[in-house]
């Protein structure tokens, strides 16, 4: 407590630390206190995403998932570090409709992201929309500027969803890109 009071920062800055003691021996009643604690902090910074994201998360790791996503709901719509945990949040929980709509929000705010539209492929491909996932994915290179990173990766992708042609394919158009072979 003396330390939340004195010193608010570093506090923040054990929050992971301070959780996994106090989660993985107390279990849900330590939640409770962090929380509690996590509080005042909040009140004194309303504009700091910072809490609410801590907040969610914890409640999401007690296993009080609907808390976390109601809490959630109530955070600014129009805020980035919202909207990409609200996604990341849907996507954990499997409720990839919700979290397709959230990448395409965060898509049309930043094309360019490779992450984005891999984890909307991930969405479509785990609702069994896998040439819809196929048409994400090879967005992936052009949205990046057509860089090393973007063939690696749409490689990488199919190679996790067992497509070995597909991840050669995009391994060989990186090759001959970027004069490799």
């Amino acid at each position: 407590d003396e330390l939340l009071i004195e010193h608010p920062d570093f506090f923040l800055s054990q929050l992971d630390v301070a959780q996994e003691i106090y989660t993985g021996f107390l279990q849900e009643a330590a939640a409770g206190y962090l929380l509690e604690r996590l509080a005042p902090l909040g009140e004194r910074r309303p504009e700091d995403p910072v809490y609410p994201i801590i907040r969610v998360r914890w409640l999401d790791r007690v296993g009080k998932a609907e808390e976390a996503a109601a809490f959630l709901e109530q955070q600014p719509k129009d805020q980035l570090v919202f909207q990409q945990e609200r996604a990341s949040f849907y996507f954990r929980h499997g409720r990839y409709d919700s979290a397709a709509e959230a990448y395409l929000q965060l898509l049309r705010n930043n094309p360019q992201n490779q992450t984005y539209h891999r984890q909307l492929g991930e969405c479509f491909y785990r609702q069994g929309r896998r040439e819809e996932a196929a048409l994400i994915w090879e967005r992936i290179p052009a949205a990046a500027g057509k860089t090393l990173s973007s063939y690696l990766m749409l490689s990488e992708i199919y190679k996790q969803h067992g497509e070995y042609p597909k991840a050669i394919a995009a391994l060989k158009e990186r090759a001959k890109r970027w004069k490799l072979l």
